[in-house]
């Protein structure tokens, strides 16, 4: 792989790490049955860097648009890409993400016990039972609150305000 790609692998892992969610979208059916589906999810109030996903991606996915409200800032888009694209997708950048790394992981997990079921082959109640089992794993881990070092991009200019500010009084 070339340097090039692999910093924009980088860019791509970093940009998910902060504006994506990695999970699963839970289906019951009307019998009552869980139907689970690999998800990553990444959304922006620009367009611009989502259309780099996409085209790191080889053109995979499309970028939709969300209006809310009335005015400026009102317009927000969003990549979305499900099941075996978004496994392939997520697993290119798993060696750079720093944040949503243990999520894809899970998901891999959960996208390999997809082989050999479809429509017409009925999953074992232990199946349904461990896929609900990642699925919460997944939860817990998308609302667990951040670590310090994964905050540090939001704490780091009030640090350096106030190392100013105490800068600036000793002089």
């Amino acid at each position: 792989m070339s340097t090039d790609r692999n910093v924009q692998l980088a860019w791509a892992a970093g940009f998910i790490d902060g504006e994506g969610y990695v999970g699963m979208s839970r289906i019951r059916n009307k019998n009552g049955r869980d139907y689970f589906t690999a998800l990553v999810d990444v959304s922006q109030n620009h367009a611009r860097p989502l259309q780099t996903l996409v085209e790191l991606r080889g053109g995979s996915g499309n970028i939709r648009r969300i209006r809310k409200g009335v005015g400026a800032g009102t317009e927000h888009f969003y990549w979305r890409l499900y099941a075996e694209k978004a496994i392939r997708a997520l697993e290119q950048v798993l060696p750079y993400l720093q944040v949503k790394d243990r999520q894809v992981r899970v998901l891999v997990e959960f996208q390999a016990t997809m082989a050999g079921y479809g429509k017409k082959r009925r999953l074992s109640d232990e199946a349904v039972a461990y896929r609900l089992g990642l699925h919460r794993l997944l939860e817990e881990l998308n609302s667990r609150p951040p670590s310090d070092a994964e905050r540090l991009s939001e704490a780091t200019p009030r640090r350096i305000a106030v190392v100013n500010a105490a800068a600036a009084v000793r002089v």
